[in-house]
């Protein structure tokens, strides 16, 4: 049994991203055979030969249906987060699907273009990747969605949680840093789109608020388009100012931290990596529009069901601290060393690469979907969809 992870990315510097890698390096590095459909040249090879690693990696472009048997079998185990239209060359093979709920497509996954919604197609394909164990999710997000939007209640939901590279010690606690008196390091990465940025903005609202010494290091994936969701020069003053930085690779995220954060702030991987070596790591929710005045900052190490962030538009949020309480705490040399090893042992327990591989070896011998089960559950497996692209194709070109 092979695992294959597809991505239609070339270079996307995001969760998605990091989260192939570490599962890639993971299932390499105990010798587990492993294959990639990306591109030869992607932001993945390079990063997997920074690390020495080398796998079979096929061009997307390159993949068709008359071909396909001659990159994949039929005893693959496919890890895709949605069914991508593309992936209808593969029929033929019909290799085993995990669908890994990680970016909470599943609510749609059989709508149309033209926003054409077809919720009784989902239905019909979700229970059957229930039935035959091809559904898995990164946390309750998904099954809680699920019952929400159809009406379906998972008693029992399979979880694969993120995984991180195992970290041996907690490198937070090894540095020994004394916060007593110096000007406290807090650390944002995300890219620069609103439901990441409207939570960037409240915590420095807040920060400018705390009377306290901060110095803010923010990596995002465009500075300009950064800017006109954050203006940091009306903020930047004696007591607070910024590092904004671009384009930080997968493999530069541990050493950024490192370097810069005695706080960090983040939803999705980026937390499970500063939370992995220690530092103390407030899990931020995130919205497509601004965060209320009153949302308050919760420790990763209370995280629930494996949550990497919840969506505050759809779902109740506990209460947490206000940010001059997080600062208070962080100031106080014991308070810091429990937070800091409460984050290195969440991190550990449950999302340590070493132990989320085992149970993805465990659930692609459980599996038993097929990509063709799809092939009359997905418009855009139809014939007719075939022939819209057809209709369609010359207009497009034209524009």
């Amino acid at each position: 049994m092979r695992f294959c992870f597809y991505s239609e990315y070339y270079d996307l510097k995001g969760g998605y991203t990091t989260l192939i890698m570490t599962l890639i390096k993971e299932l390499h590095h105990i010798g587990h055979e492993v294959i990639l459909i990306n591109y030869k040249n992607g932001l993945i090879a390079q990063e997997l030969k920074k690390s020495g690693i080398e796998i079979m990696i096929f061009e997307r472009a390159e993949l068709s249906r008359k071909n396909a048997g001659n990159f994949l079998r039929s005893s693959d185990v496919l890890v895709i987060p949605r069914f991508y239209e593309s992936l209808k060359v593969l029929f033929d093979v019909n290799p085993k699907v995990i669908y890994y709920d990680i970016n909470d497509y599943i609510c749609r996954i059989s709508d149309y273009r033209f926003g054409i919604k077809l919720p009784f197609l989902g239905k019909k394909l979700i229970r059957k990747l229930i039935d035959t164990r091809g559904l898995i999710f990164m946390d309750d997000t998904g099954p809680l969605n699920l019952e929400r939007e159809f009406g379906i209640k998972i008693s029992a939901p399979e979880y694969l949680p993120v995984p991180i590279a195992d970290e041996r010690s907690n490198i937070f606690l090894d540095s020994g840093k004394n916060l007593d008196k110096d000007v406290i390091k807090v650390t944002y990465i995300g890219r620069a789109v609103d439901w990441k940025m409207y939570p960037l903005r409240k915590i420095i609202d807040d920060c400018a608020s705390a009377n306290e010494a901060v110095e803010f290091h923010i990596a995002v994936d465009d500075i300009a388009t950064f800017r006109n969701y954050i203006h940091t020069e009306s903020y930047q003053n004696t007591r607070l100012t910024f590092n904004v930085s671009e384009n930080l690779l997968p493999s530069e995220i541990r050493p950024f931290l490192i370097e810069h954060a005695d706080l960090h702030f983040g939803m999705g991987t980026t937390a499970l990596h500063a939370a992995s070596i220690g530092i103390p790591t407030i899990l931020m929710d995130f919205s497509g529009k601004p965060l209320p005045g009153d949302y308050t900052y919760r420790w990763f190490s209370e995280s629930k069901n494996f949550s990497l962030g919840k969506n505050i538009e759809t779902v109740s949020i506990p209460r947490g601290k206000s940010l001059k309480e997080v600062f208070q705490l962080l100031r106080n040399k014991e308070e810091r060393q429990r937070i800091s090893d409460d984050a290195f042992c969440y991190v550990m327990k449950y999302h340590a690469a070493s132990s989320v591989v085992q149970k993805l070896i465990s659930m692609g011998t459980q599996c038993n979907f097929r990509i063709k089960m799809a092939g009359n559950l997905n418009p855009y497996y139809f014939k007719t969809h075939t022939l819209i692209k057809t209709i369609f194709s010359p207009f497009q070109k034209q524009v």
